[in-house]
């Protein structure tokens, strides 16, 4: 099996490459010229040197591959770095993807997609809850875009495309605080909007990498959209509690309302 894999250097990448080498994958990773590939350049991976933004490269790393997973994303720059990063290399991959019977397409997304701003208390985000419309950064909106891509492939084209959607990332080597859990303010305090009871939806980034090597074994998939959330539920107040008791015992979680935060904000 020759996987193709966008994303290898940032911190899923790695655990996808180590599950990859675990199931005996050829592992063809693109990454730019600038990137530090650390343990990563251990001769069990051919890295492709080059650019998402161009199109005849992209082109050429497709070729000979079984399966693309696509989880290369930028998070900076204006919307018309995030839509060229994020959305339009998702189109040029897929496009060769699709004129191949047979190979598979994965693209990593995010839980940020779906309609959160309108979202009641308690409520479950099941694959089929539509997008976000209102509270957009350009990194979710381009994350939707990118899906509006694979879900178009997979009408016209028949193209052999998946999502999946983590939410926060966690897992060793990976940063202390995790996405949708506030702000640092410094080394010892913290910065949580809100009560601090609400839950994050916490990912490991082995559950990411075994999910999509499911896809990627399985002879018949029935969807086509994945949630891969951890199965335990924990709060802001709860985990900032664990990094207290382990890690920072001089954390000071400080607490803010919605209505300041909004004020703020605007």
């Amino acid at each position: 099996m020759r996987v193709l894999l966008t994303g290898a250097t940032g911190f899923l990448g790695g655990y996808l490459i180590e599950k990859l080498k675990k199931e005996k994958c050829e592992i063809v990773a693109i990454a730019r010229s600038s990137s530090v590939l650390k343990n990563l350049n251990d001769g069990s991976v051919n890295f492709l040197f080059g650019d998402l933004k161009d199109e005849a490269f992209l082109k050429s790393a497709v070729k000979g591959v079984d399966v693309v997973i696509h989880a290369a994303a930028t998070m900076r720059g204006d919307w018309d770095e995030y839509n060229r990063v994020n959305v339009k290399s998702t189109e040029l991959l897929l496009n060769e993807v699709a004129k191949t019977k047979g190979k598979k397409f994965i693209f990593i997304s995010s839980v940020i997609v779906y309609e959160h701003s309108t979202s009641e208390p308690e409520q479950n985000f099941d694959e089929d809850m539509g997008y976000e419309a209102n509270d957009l950064t350009n990194y979710s909106r381009s994350k939707i875009e990118a899906e509006k891509v694979v879900k178009k492939f997979r009408k016209e084209k028949n193209a052999n495309a998946y999502v999946i959607r983590p939410g926060a990332l966690y897992g060793p080597g990976g940063q202390l605080y995790p996405a949708r859990l506030g702000f640092a303010l410094g080394s010892s305090k913290y910065l949580v909007i809100g009560d601090g009871n609400n839950q994050i939806p916490l990912t490991h980034v082995r559950s990411v990498a075994d999910a999509a090597w499911r896809i990627i074994s399985a002879d018949k998939i029935e969807s086509a959209y994945f949630n891969i959330i951890e199965d335990s539920n924990i709060t802001q107040n709860q985990y900032l509690d664990l990094i207290k008791q382990n890690a920072i015992p001089k954390l000071k979680a400080l607490k803010l309302s919605y209505k300041s935060g909004h004020f703020l904000a605007s």
